[in-house]
Formats: C-alpha cells, structure tokens, sequence
C-alpha cells in the first residue's frame, strides 16, 4: 500500500500529476487454532498480510470485530450458537465485500469432564490420570492440572469418553485440591468442570509390623508404619509386584 505519483496524459498539450493510492489485497495464511468448541469464544488468530482495521471477521454467517494487532496479524473471537461442523472463516470490509477466499474453521461440540481416576497423587507427580467425560475426540490434547497444562506424551485421547494425562509435579511442592481441565485444540480452550484432583504429600513407609509371615497364608495383618498416610477409598498395600489388598486407615503415622 502507499500514495504513488504519476504522471497522467489529460490533452494533447500537457499532462497533469495526481496522486492514487495502491491497496494491496488481503490475504490469509493460517488459522491458530482451526476448530473450537460451538459455545464458541475461541481467541482464533490469523496470520497474513494486508490485515487493516476496517474489516470484520465472519464465520459462516455471523461477524465480530476483530482486533487487528498488525498488518500480518489479527485476532477474532469465535461466535457461539453455531452447529458442530465446518464453517468458511473470511474477512470483510465494513461494507460487507468480501476480502480475501475464506478459509475453513470447524466447529466442535463442547466437551465435558464428569471424573478423574486417580483422584489423588503425591506432589512429585508422575501419576496416570484417566479423564473421563464426553465430547472428547483425537487433536490436539492438553490436560490442565490447576494452572499447570500437559501436552504431547504426556495428554492423549482414548476414545471419545476418556483421555490419559499424567500429573505435573505440584505448584510450588504444595499439596493440597486442584481442578482438572481438559483442551482439545491445543489450550485455546479448556473444560470448566471443575473436577478435583488431590495433590498429596508422598507417603513414607517406615516398617512393618510384623515383618515376616508365613507363605501361603492369606488374612495375616500387617501394621505398615510411616508418615503422611492419609484416609482415602483407594487406601491400600502392595506385597510384591501383584499382591494388591485393602488398607485400613488408623492415622497419618
């Protein structure tokens, strides 16, 4: 874009200079992110050239203003009230003409956390935590444990009712609830279920009492003694590799 001079023949005996203005086109390289949720409000960036002020952003048939950061970058956020599905993204001027061919941005049902398994785990994290819920579908998955998000290997869809996280190391080595939330396209938007998950101080075992029993004699008892137990269903002991039993709770020692 810019004012430009130039001469312009206007009678057989002389030429007059005027100044015109050259408008470059708009045009739109990407979308970040391309989907979201239809309760919509999705910060949808779109990165191009020739991005002005005067422009709204439409998806499908409804507008928004945008907020146009600079001429290769704009923001819009993303209507709600649209049907799952793919709706054409374009940018128009004020007058309604169309800026730029449109591109694809596609529409997903909300999705919603109803649980978390384990709904405990110690400070250092590094627990496996199944989500489930429904809506959930392969993308880009993040998990958010408080204020602290997972992604990559550790956030991955199962199946559309269940996706696998494992626990960040609490903030600041504090134990105590955090909510979990779930984002299907790469943190733009999370859950707000508000299911809890509970950062606990590592258990220490101490000893046994007693410390020996005798083989192949199921029902004996053994009083684990340490520090930091706490009362919780999911309370139990582990003898060997595949030995599993129901703990008893008597106190944090």
């Amino acid at each position: 874009t810019g004012v430009q001079t130039c001469a312009l023949p206007i009678s057989d005996t002389g030429v007059r200079q005027v100044a015109f203005e050259y408008k470059g086109g708009v045009s739109v390289r990407s979308v970040v992110p391309s989907f979201g949720p239809v309760a919509g409000g999705t910060s949808v960036r779109l990165n191009g050239m020739g991005l002005v002020e005067d422009m709204k952003c439409v998806f499908g048939k409804q507008a928004v203003t945008p907020s146009v950061l600079d001429s290769s970058k704009a923001v819009c956020l993303s209507p709600g009230g649209a049907s799952a599905g793919e709706v054409t993204l374009k940018l128009v001027a004020l007058d309604g003409s169309s800026l730029h061919d449109g591109v694809q941005y596609e529409y997903y049902e909300s999705p919603e956390v109803t649980g978390v398994l384990p709904s405990t785990g110690t400070i250092a994290g590094g627990s496996t935590v199944s989500v489930f819920g429904s809506g959930y579908r392969p993308g880009v998955v993040m998990c958010r444990f408080g204020t602290l998000a997972v992604s990559g290997k550790a956030a991955s869809w199962v199946s559309s009712t269940m996706v696998s996280c494992i626990a960040p190391s609490a903030a600041d080595s504090t134990s105590g609830p955090v909510t979990v939330e779930v984002s299907l396209n790469d943190g733009a938007d999370f859950t707000s279920d508000g299911k809890v998950y509970m950062y606990e101080m590592g258990v220490t075992v101490e000893g046994l009492v007693p410390s020996w029993g005798l083989s192949k004699t199921a029902g004996q008892v053994v009083t684990v003694v340490g520090r930091h137990f706490e009362q919780s269903h999911e309370l139990g002991c582990r003898f060997g590799l595949e030995g599993r039993a129901r703990g008893q709770y008597m106190s944090s020692t």
